[in-house]
């Protein structure tokens, strides 16, 4: 054991609860215990495994090629209750279950029933597992896929921190999380950690926030993965935005780690819930799972009667047919038309008639879906799932089950839980004074008892007068935005749009990202959702579709795409489209109206906006993102005049400088190159080298502490001993004392001037900002080609850099120092949406251009979106 003998005690906590943590590791006399903080299940059933397992699984994976991990950091990203817990736990499962493990292996290479005895559930997720992380054809163990490299990662090869599991783990993080991993490596690690694979769960990193260094956690998990090559740490954190933000160094202006990677955890979609209310939708069917053959399915038979997925609801052909509908709009509706008859050889195999066929089981889903919501959903028992319909309906409505238990129980402990984090987690999103927390809970409350399904004015919220008495809450529209509703925003609670094509909104459309949080805080039971009370249905399934929407947006988008979930609204007179998202750089507008199998006032709208809206960013309908890197910021160089170079450069060269009209101060000095220099009147190469060396030197030094302008000067100007200038490459390379030998200079200023100038060569010409512009801009493999102006792009958008007062109205006047701000213009829409309440798929055409506007029953949109 290699942990430190001396200090606290509370410094071991985290070292000592180990084994009882890591039960599963060999020779272990430790056992799970249901029920104790920081101890996660690894057999439980496999029944509710949502979409994100699958996808995470290869980011597991190790590169054959370069013997090392394909993703360093893996981070799960997501609010409290959306099971970023429970997926640590089924991907600690692959390493430690041995029965399980065989399973996998030995599934594709046999049919042998008696693997059925291990219960059709383990069967048929083996078989989803090894449809997509196999390789058959792996003959000599260089697969990249997860399930061949598995035989080779045992139990010894996983450590599993629960940091909030209890706060004495976080008494000095840094120091018990290294002293945890050192424990872990020289007692359990079989081999040496630089060379041995081996992986480290950390969950609930972001508890740290900024206890573990001056750094924060980001800076302590770029050194585990440094450290040892064959490692890969998996974290779980509040947000996506927040991993970004711990992983960016500000004073390098770069990432901690290149090869990391982010999944966000949403709470369960209705295709989630509907899978687990009825998993005949995954393709867990018990009575025909004996019929099934698996290895022949993983073999690519195609003579099989029915391949395992037979009954599985699948997104793939309808996102893949989204996508080619921006080109070929009739696409979409053989893929609508493909799940109806899926639908229909499923009712020909297992229904019976009346409300046993599978519509009407996505219907009655869909209903307790809208009290449910995905939080709700996810943490409701398995037992209750195993009842009749009438049992578990009962419950839904408040009938206690047989130990007294009520549904209202269940709802009670989840909002606390969520809205305790709220508390918790919102000071630190974005900056909201811990006074005014309490502002966020008033303010989602308030758009629960709302459900508000159009758009309102701020004055809604803020007052319509300067009379603090008239006021809901006392700030102004930024900080409602930027800060009450982003943080909203973030945490997946609620989510808020504009209007399409309104550069200067007035007005804000919020909707629940989540309903059952919001059926909790109004005390609504499934009566309420049935009985329609108020026209609360209707309004549910408005906020049900705009979530899904989202998700939508999402899935069919590109994830470097600034579009992704970015769903607008269209308001024009009486005609209000409610949902405009991206595809492909392309808007497709979405309207709902449940009440009628065929909404002809919503067909009529959605067609207009199709006939109206132009790829033309002139055009009267038109709409635009504006697009700014989570991280980092634009390189706008030193501020100031020439001035600030008087005694540094020749009278002449500041003439010709001053007489220049591209030049105005310092800042068109650091973003000209020294040829654009060389072209000013009156100076040479040589001068345009000095200038631009002087600039560069005087960037670097100008905000060192302790280094004033004399100081300064006599780096560019060392004297009549050393008459070369100190430029920033000399001065990153000298050493303390020769910088100290200065005059007015002390081995401490020295020390620091040294490492601004190594900061300032080693970051390069570009930052992470330019960085992430410049990756927008190119793109990368694949069916989206990023913002290019080729012509074969397959992205329908356009790019656009533009400057306040140059091609944009300029509410503010302009400056030629203005920051350059990034447009992505859309492409002109080619179809529309609109959801209904009816039972089958229909076409119409809008008025003029005759583009197609689509029918869909919402359940059947929500089961695929």
């Amino acid at each position: 054991m290699t942990t430190r003998e001396d200090g606290d005690r509370s410094e071991k906590a985290l070292v000592r609860r180990l084994p009882d943590i890591n039960y599963w590791w060999p020779d272990s006399d430790r056992e799970y215990r249901p029920g104790r903080p920081g101890c996660i299940p690894t057999k439980r059933s496999w029944a509710n495994y949502k979409a994100d397992f699958y996808s995470a699984i290869q980011k597991l994976a190790w590169d054959p090629e370069s013997e090392a991990p394909q993703t360093r950091f893996f981070a799960i990203a997501g609010s409290e209750n959306t099971g970023k817990t429970t997926l640590l736990g089924q991907l600690v499962r692959l390493f430690v279950d041995d029965r399980f493990r065989e399973l996998l292996w030995t599934l594709p290479e046999t049919d042998d029933v008696e693997h059925l005895a291990r219960g059709p559930r383990d069967v048929r997720t083996a078989w989803a597992i090894d449809r997509y992380h196999y390789d058959p054809s792996d003959a000599d163990g260089e697969s990249s896929h997860f399930v061949n490299q598995l035989p080779d990662l045992g139990p010894n090869r996983v450590l599993y921190l629960p940091l909030d599991a209890d706060p004495a783990f976080q008494l000095r993080p840094e120091r018990q999380i290294r002293d945890a991993v050192a424990y872990y490596e020289a007692e359990v690690l079989d081999g040496d950690p630089a060379e041995t694979r081996h992986f480290v769960f950390v969950d609930d990193v972001d508890v740290l926030d900024d206890d573990a260094g001056d750094d924060g956690w980001g800076e302590l998990v770029a050194e585990l993965c440094r450290d040892a090559p064959a490692r890969t740490v998996v974290g779980t954190a509040t947000s996506d935005d927040v991993v970004e933000r711990q992983l960016y160094d500000a004073e390098r202006d770069e990432m901690r780690l290149d090869d990391y990677e982010i999944e966000t955890v949403l709470p369960a979609k209705f295709r989630d819930y509907l899978q687990r209310r009825y998993p005949l939708f995954e393709g867990a069917n018990a009575a025909d799972g004996v019929e099934m053959a698996y290895h022949a399915a993983l073999d690519g038979d195609a003579s099989l009667e029915r391949d395992p997925d037979t009954y599985r609801v699948s997104p793939s052909e309808f996102t893949t047919k989204v996508r080619a509908a921006v080109d070929h709009p009739d696409e979409l509706l053989s893929a609508l038309e493909s799940y109806e008859s899926q639908l229909d050889r499923m009712y020909r195999l297992v229904g019976s008639g009346g409300s046993d066929s599978p519509r009407a089981w996505i219907k009655r889903a869909l209903e307790e879906y809208l009290l449910l919501g995905g939080y709700l959903a996810l943490a409701l028992d398995d037992d209750l799932f195993e009842r009749s319909d009438e049992w578990f309906r009962a419950y839904l409505r408040g009938d206690a089950d047989g130990e007294g238990h009520t549904f209202a129980d269940d709802a009670g402990s989840v909002a606390d839980d969520l809205l305790g984090s709220l508390h918790e987690q919102a000071p630190s999103l974005q900056s909201i004074k811990p006074r005014r927390v309490r502002d966020l809970s008033r303010l989602y409350s308030w758009v629960a008892d709302e459900l508000e399904t159009r758009p309102f004015d701020y004055d809604d919220l803020l007052g319509e007068s300067g009379d603090p008495g008239d006021w809901i809450l006392d700030v102004d529209r930024r900080t409602l935005r930027e800060k009450y509703f982003a943080t909203l925003e973030e945490l997946v609670l609620v989510a808020f749009s504009d209007g399409y094509g309104q550069k200067k909104p007035r007005h804000l459309r919020v909707g629940l990202r989540d309903v059952g949080l919001g059926n909790v805080l109004q005390w609504r039971d499934l009566d309420d959702v049935t009985s329609d009370r108020d026209g609360v249905r209707s309004k549910l399934e408005y906020m049900v579709a705009f979530d899904h929407v989202i998700r939508f947006s999402y899935n069919v988008n590109h994830p470097l795409d600034p579009n992704c979930g970015v769903v607008r609204y269209w308001r024009d007179g009486d005609d209000f489209v409610e949902f405009v998202p991206k595809v492909r750089g392309a808007p497709v507008p979405i309207g709902i109206d449940t009440a009628s199998d065929t909404p002809v006032e919503k067909i009529d709208a959605v067609g207009r906006f199709l006939d109206r809206q132009s790829a033309d960013p002139d055009a009267d309908l038109h709409d635009f993102v504006r697009y700014e890197p989570t991280v980092g910021s634009p390189r706008t160089g030193p501020s100031g005049g020439l001035s600030k170079l008087s005694e540094w450069l020749d009278r002449r060269v500041l003439d010709a400088l001053e007489d220049a009209d591209e030049v105005d101060g310092l800042s068109d000095l650091w973003n000209a190159s020294v040829e654009t220099l060389a072209a000013i009147d009156g100076l040479s190469r040589a001068d345009a080298e000095t200038v631009a060396d002087a600039t560069a030197l005087y960037d670097a030094v100008s905000d060192v502490r302790g280094v004033g302008p004399a100081k300064q000067e006599t780096l560019w100007n060392p004297g009549t001993d050393d008459p070369t200038h100190w430029t920033v490459e000399r001065l990153g390379a000298a050493t303390v004392a020769e910088v100290a030998a200065l005059d007015g200079f002390t081995e401490t200023t020295a020390e620091r001037v040294i490492e601004a100038a190594k900061h300032r060569t080693e970051r390069g010409e570009d930052g992470e900002y330019e960085r992430r512009i410049d990756r927008l801009r190119r793109g990368d493999d694949g069916w989206w080609n990023g913002l290019r102006e080729e012509p074969d792009s397959e992205y329908r958008g356009s790019y656009e850099a533009f400057r306040w007062g140059e091609n944009d109205d300029d509410p503010t006047g302009g400056s030629s120092g203005a920051t350059t701000h990034h447009r992505i213009h859309d492409g002109e829409a080619q179809f529309g949406l609109v959801l209904t309440g009816g039972n089958s798929v229909e076409r119409y055409e809008s008025p003029e251009d005759e583009k197609p506007v689509y029918a869909v029953p919402l359940w059947l949109f929500l089961t695929l979106a």
